[in-house]
């Protein structure tokens, strides 16, 4: 065999498919850097956004995302768990402190502090928004069974996309279950779940935006939410740092990004 003749074949060992949780789209600026730990290849950057290694030779990668304006990501992928599919990655990113904020977002700003009034750093933060009238969907089944990873939904207040984050609660809102999104079928109205979930849910369960971040190394914290919201609708906030928790609900202000108090961890 010739040079002329010999024949390169690559493959693509892992796509990811970045986007800002705030627009839900892929970011608008180029100043990722996204890599595999274990390797020192670059990988293919793709017209709608995505990342593609080719030719990882190994079967568990670390992946890791930084930016100026998003905090930094890191998960490991386990290569072997997509046998028979293409294997990609959703990773939705959060907003920094450094983050100039959408046109008519809504979300809030705080910073987070320890006992001595020191900033806290890497405190966990989530929140969802407690309204029906924000709700992302419904479930449209007679039962989501505990264990289902897929469940068919009716459309709602926006949709929700891979990497977004939920809350389903049911009727009289005494409980509530945290979710997400894996992948969507039929135009968003069949959602696979990166996890199953842990109990049954009724048909008419809502789905509620939510977001799960933390704080950055000043005990800065984002919470961004996407989409509309009515103008009564409350934000269930809840703040874990080690054995230290704190809680609260503070109103949402659609449209809009709240500057709240710095919150203490004592």
């Amino acid at each position: 065999m010739t040079a002329a003749e010999r024949t390169f074949v690559t493959r693509c060992s892992l796509a990811v498919r970045p986007f800002d949780l705030w627009t839900g789209q892929p970011p608008g600026n180029s100043a990722l850097a996204v890599r595999l730990e274990e390797t020192g290849k670059r990988p293919v950057r793709a017209s709608d956004g995505s990342y593609a290694f080719l030719d990882f030779p190994g079967s568990v990668c670390t992946l890791t995302i930084d930016s100026p304006f998003y905090l930094p990501t890191r998960m490991t992928v386990h290569l072997e768990e997509f046998a028979g599919r293409v294997p990609i990655v959703t990773a939705g990113l959060r907003p920094n402190r450094a983050y100039p904020p959408p046109a008519a977002a809504s979300g809030f700003r705080f910073r987070v502090a320890g006992p001595s009034g020191a900033p806290e750093a890497g405190a966990i933060v989530t929140a969802y928004v407690e309204h029906d009238g924000a709700a992302r969907g419904r479930l449209a089944e007679d039962k989501a069974a505990a264990g289902a990873r897929r469940i068919a939904v009716a459309a709602g207040n926006g949709r929700l996309q891979p990497g977004d984050a939920f809350v389903l609660k049911g009727k009289g809102g005494s409980d509530a279950e945290w979710s997400a999104v894996a992948d969507t079928w039929d135009a968003g109205l069949a959602l696979q779940l990166e996890q199953p979930l842990s109990k049954g849910w009724p048909r008419g369960t809502v789905l509620l935006p939510a977001c799960r971040t933390w704080s950055d190394m000043d005990g800065s914290v984002v919470i961004p939410f996407r989409g509309s919201f009515p103008p009564a609708a409350e934000a269930v906030v809840e703040i874990v740092s080690g054995e230290r928790r704190w809680a609260a609900r503070w109103q949402m202000e659609a449209g809009s990004v709240a500057n709240m108090p710095d919150v203490r961890l004592d």
